[in-house]
């Protein structure tokens, strides 16, 4: 059962009535433990200060009406509710959330805070806080098609979509700041009777060093044969270059491999997912060992 940090949101008997157990907080330091955080508008500068502490509890904000909070993004992940009755939608769409630091969408990367894309050739481009609030929005849901009625409520405030071409509009202007071919969208796409979707390259692979992996030709092919689909880790103590072995072998698959970060398991320090997007978790077979 999932627990609620209640702060004054107005919604307790509406999430009791979901069966969540409830608990007010109404201490300046974060909970110590709470599944959710529920708030009102007027908590939001509270919400913020956690967010820059690195508090990523998703949160629940009551705004029954007026203006949404100002920079948006700095509070994902977060959903806002403008009636009690939306708490169910309100909680099915926080559990889709995910993640969004900086966004990587090819050979371009966008920069949130400063509001800046920066262009593989070295171009940049300027975003408006509306457009970074949007984009945010559909990365922290990366791969989810994101309704219109959803956007029009979470990024522009309305309960009621009287129209959706404010949002249209707004993906168009995106697509041209961020899309090598925005009449042939790879990034921010549009997702049949859901709205927009965006996929974010949240696993990128690092650069090579100058020069490659001298000498280990013969290892990467003896690895590569081995390797079938999923997470694979590459063991050894530290100091022999199993971080570099995995990079090599993600470079292979370019496309396919998703980089999941060097990571500290027992021995384990490189990670690869070859075909998916995958986690840090230790894989349950296929240890493979230089």
């Amino acid at each position: 059962m999932r627990t609620v940090a209640d702060m004054g949101s107005g919604l307790l008997e509406a999430l009791e009535g979901l069966g969540l157990v409830v608990r007010a907080h109404d201490d300046p330091a974060p909970p110590a433990s709470a599944d959710l955080l529920a708030l009102a508008a007027s908590g939001v500068g509270l919400l913020r200060g956690w967010r820059l502490g690195g508090v990523r509890t998703p949160a629940l904000m009551f705004v029954p009406e007026g203006a949404l909070p100002d920079r948006r993004f700095e509070l994902e992940p977060l959903v806002v509710l403008r009636e009690p009755a939306e708490l169910r939608a309100a909680l099915d769409a926080l559990a889709a959330t995910g993640a969004s630091g900086t966004l990587v969408l090819g050979g371009t990367s966008v920069d949130l805070v400063r509001r800046r894309v920066v262009l593989q050739g070295g171009g940049e481009r300027r975003l408006s806080q509306l457009e970074v609030d949007l984009l945010a929005y559909l990365a922290a849901r990366a791969g989810r098609g994101v309704g219109r009625d959803e956007l029009l409520l979470q990024v522009w405030g309305h309960a009621a979509a009287l129209s959706y071409r404010a949002v249209d509009m707004a993906v168009m202007r995106l697509r041209r700041k961020l899309e090598p071919e925005p009449a042939e969208p790879r990034f921010l796409l549009s997702s049949y009777g859901r709205g927009y979707r965006l996929v974010v390259d949240a696993g990128a692979l690092p650069p090579l060093p100058p020069g490659g992996l001298v000498g280990r030709g013969g290892l990467l092919d003896a690895l590569a044969a081995r390797v079938d689909v999923g997470p694979v880790a590459l063991v050894g103590p530290p100091g022999v270059g199993v971080r570099s072995v995995a990079l090599a072998l993600a470079h292979r698959w370019s496309g396919l491999a998703r980089w999941l970060e060097t990571v500290s398991i027992h021995t384990c320090y490189g990670a690869v997912d070859v075909g998916g997007v995958g986690s840090t978790r230790r894989p349950s077979g296929g240890m493979v060992c230089p």
